[in-house]
């Protein structure tokens, strides 16, 4: 996918090994427009696997240093910035949260505004904020400008009443790699006891003793040497780890706990990675074991990959051709604007006085005829 500096593809567990990256590149010509001007590898010869078991969603808790751009949200959109109003049915306060970065900023905004008894804080289970309301405070939150009250899950329309908390929707706080593993699953935590890796001829068992963070979980299995590679979840809410080995079969075990259970990467039939090497490698061993069922499968693999490479080639000639008609249009663009240029730097300024008046006087001579004409009436034609 792009300059990684090592081979994309590597013999390694028996297999071959992809290292590469799916990143694609891509140039911005307009505003909110961009085109790839390269392809991701493995479209054409096979990547990693699908994710082994199925990755749980670890609900991780918010704290006060949570940064809003960690969050989902209670709109699942993120968390905008802007300003809210908050009013405990006497006095109204406007709070910019414009600047905010964190929850604790916006914490420490809503309670250093001063409306009433209201305090915010962060619920205990680090899920929610709350607002909580004086003896006889009505609690109403708005948005002034943007969404952040509706983002945070505060938004109020209507007092529930004297005295009553607000209680904000969750914030679906993402994973990231500095989120503490004791953080996971609402704040109960990770098991540490860890699991099992086994690939093909690799086998290694993933201690987790010393891991504080995400990133410390992540690097545990990358550096197992198993071609297992793992990750965060597209969702943010979840780890995955998949088979970059085409030719070996990767399987995920319980060791002495419940960890691989609680990440959901509990892979007992194993997953394989597919791709053109896998086909290759599996119609070398049909033909071994004169397996003709195997010599079929294998020859079907990777006509699919053959398949694929000539879409992906049709795909990269429609770009290049793409990028040949947007060069032309640009350069077209660029001699019409130097042809404009050179007629308004060039121009006789004589010539350009004389052909100024003249339309002058042909534009007052038409508004002169059209003025007559207008104040004629059926009078001027009567003899």
């Amino acid at each position: 996918g792009d300059g990684g500096g090592e081979a994309p593809y590597a013999a390694e567990l028996g297999g071959v090994r992809w290292r590469g990256s799916e990143q694609v590149l891509a140039n911005r010509y307009s505003d909110g427009a961009a085109l790839a001007f390269m392809v991701d590898g493995t479209a054409v010869f096979g990547g990693a696997s699908d994710p082994a078991g199925t990755p749980a969603d670890l609900s991780p808790r918010a704290t006060a240093d949570t940064r809003l751009g960690d969050l989902a949200g209670a709109r699942g959109e993120g968390v905008s910035r802007g300003t809210i109003s908050i009013s405990d049915g006497s006095t109204t306060a406007i709070i910019d949260l414009s600047s905010a970065e964190t929850l604790g900023d916006v914490i420490s905004a809503i309670n250093s505004a001063g409306v009433g008894g209201i305090a915010a804080s962060l619920a205990a289970d680090g899920m929610r904020l709350e607002l909580a309301a004086g003896s006889s405070g009505r609690i109403v939150v708005r948005d002034v400008t943007g969404t952040a009250a509706a983002d945070l899950g505060i938004v109020t329309d209507a007092s529930p009443g004297a005295g009553v908390s607000v209680e904000g929707e969750p914030l679906n706080a993402r994973v990231t790699p500095l989120t503490l593993l004791a953080d996971l699953r609402g704040g109960s935590g990770l098991d540490l006891s860890g699991f099992t890796i086994v690939n093909g001829p690799a086998r290694a068992q993933i201690s987790l003793s010393g891991a504080r963070t995400v990133e410390d979980l992540l690097n545990a299995i990358n550096a197992s040497g198993t071609g297992a590679a793992a990750s965060i979840g597209a969702d943010g809410r979840s780890i995955v780890v998949r088979n970059t080995v085409q030719g070996s079969t990767m399987t995920v075990a319980e060791g002495s706990g419940q960890t691989a259970s609680q990440l959901g990467m509990v892979e007992t039939a194993g997953v394989s990675a597919d791709g053109v090497f896998a086909g290759l490698g599996a119609l070398r061993d049909a033909l071994v074991h004169s397996d003709i069922a195997g010599i079929t499968a294998a020859a079907e693999m990777i006509q699919q990959r053959l398949d694929a490479c000539i879409r992906v080639r049709g795909e990269a000639a429609a770009q290049a051709q793409d990028f040949d008609a947007r060069a032309t249009r640009l350069e077209d663009e660029k001699t019409a604007m130097q042809a404009l240029l050179s007629n308004v730097e060039e121009a006789d300024l004589t010539e350009a006085i004389v052909r100024f008046q003249t339309l002058q006087n042909a534009l007052q001579a038409s508004v002169q005829t059209a003025g007559h004409v207008l104040n004629m009436s059926l009078l001027d034609f009567l003899d």
